[in-house]
């Protein structure tokens, strides 16, 4: 990931999973969904870059993108 203030590359705790949305929030934290296999998993990285937490994503939203978050 590259940080558009500065230009320098970021890496994210994702664990060697491929990344394949972000959603960026007001506080400079991320909502990151990763493929895990055949399945996605959504990770919250906060806006130092290091994750808080992840949650295996329910089957139903497979097709879907991120378009908010809720705290």
């Amino acid at each position: 990931m590259l940080d558009t203030r500065t230009g320098a590359e970021v890496p994210l705790p994702l664990g060697g999973r491929q990344l394949r949305q972000v959603f960026f929030q007001p506080d400079g934290s991320m909502v990151v969904r990763v493929r895990s296999g055949d399945r996605y998993t959504v990770v919250l990285v906060n806006a130092t870059g290091r994750k808080i937490t992840e949650r295996a994503e329910p089957s139903a939203l497979r097709d879907m993108q991120i378009v908010s978050a809720a705290r």
